[in-house]
């Protein structure tokens, strides 16, 4: 039997889970509302009407900020996204960075060891080298 089953921390389960949940809390949010402003007229109907306009106008006041607070996080939120976004993007330069460093480094210590080789194999360590100078004495006369 074929199943998908989606890697655990990837981007998309974060933002689509992300969504899921505002969606919840945004429906509870418009119920909790709705319930609030279905319940007031029957209250209100016991007060008089100075005071109604005042809860009134306390709730839209509510709803109102409410709506301010839904757009701020969602700029908020795409902000995050975006910055999250440059950051992962500058984390894949460093990591390519440093790969092209340690494959300079392998290289290096790889000619290192050749040259190393190379000189224990023709004894430069151990002998003389084979071209000996002789100190030339001038003829002070010309």
């Amino acid at each position: 039997m074929f199943t998908l089953s989606p890697a655990p921390s990837t981007e998309f389960e974060r933002f689509s889970t992300n969504d899921y949940i505002r969606q919840l809390v945004d429906a509870q949010t418009n119920a909790a509302s709705s319930t609030i402003m279905t319940d007031i007229p029957s209250e209100l109907l016991a007060t008089s009407t100075d005071e109604s306009k005042w809860l009134k106008s306390d709730i839209n006041q509510l709803k109102d900020e409410l709506t301010r607070l839904r757009t701020d996080t969602s700029n908020k939120s795409l902000s995050m996204e975006s910055t999250v976004a440059i950051l992962q993007n500058r984390i894949e330069q460093i990591d390519n960075r440093f790969d092209r460093m340690m494959a300079e480094m392998t290289s290096f210590q790889d000619s290192l060891n050749w040259m190393m080789r190379a000189m224990a194999r023709a004894n430069m360590d151990k002998d003389p080298p084979l071209i000996v100078q002789k100190s030339r004495k001038f003829d002070s006369h010309l």
